[in-house]
């Protein structure tokens, strides 16, 4: 199973730990800033980054990277994003800003105890890149996440099951035995995101 699966206009793109810098990424620190009026933005976490060039949506255009937030320490989470980038004045100039702004994180307050007791701030880093990508029908792929829906909810859609080979449980043995994804629904138009997690 790779680390990370995407599905873009009937492609599957799978993702996995790369032995070179590749600009996409498993874990560590986000670098954008995180801009929002909800509590406790610091206890999310960056599961993935994926380089604007290295997005199953890329075209010529110049894209954003994307980062995979989730608030995994929030139990049931469900959490909506958007990247944003522009201007705002300040000491008499206008000074570019770029960042993620949190619409949506509920809960809002993250449980000290889940997924289990004392779980690593930043996950552990590994790059990552498309190791393989092949023709997909969205009935296959939905299969996958677990969704019943009759077509694909947004254009661009990662998924992340349990990794097994990283040196870290994502959410403690019976999480990971029960095969918890995290989903990612990405409107490639305005680079909004919606996550939630599923499982079997």
């Amino acid at each position: 199973m790779p680390l990370l699966r995407a599905y873009h206009r009937e492609h599957l793109y799978e993702y996995d730990i790369s032995d070179r810098h590749t600009g996409c990424t498993f874990g560590g620190p986000c670098s954008s800033p995180i801009y929002g009026d909800i509590p406790n933005l610091e206890c999310l976490h960056q599961v993935a980054m994926i380089a604007g060039t290295q997005r199953p949506d890329y075209v010529s255009k110049y894209l954003q990277n994307l980062p995979l937030l989730y608030g995994i320490r929030f139990s049931g989470c469900d959490l909506s994003y958007r990247l944003v980038a522009g201007t705002i004045p300040q000491d008499s100039r206008e000074v570019l800003y770029r960042g993620i702004e949190i619409l949506e994180l509920s809960p809002d307050e993250p449980d000290d105890d889940w997924p289990y007791p004392n779980y690593p701030i930043y996950l552990p880093y590994w790059p990552i890149e498309v190791k393989a990508s092949r023709p997909c029908h969205w009935k296959e792929f939905a299969e996958e996440i677990f969704d019943a829906r009759e077509n694909p909810p947004s254009q661009l859609i990662f998924a992340i099951s349990p990794p097994t080979n990283l040196g870290i449980s994502l959410w403690g043995l019976d999480g990971d035995m029960e095969g918890v994804q995290i989903i990612w629904e990405v409107d490639t138009d305005t680079n909004h995101v919606l996550v939630t997690n599923r499982s079997t």
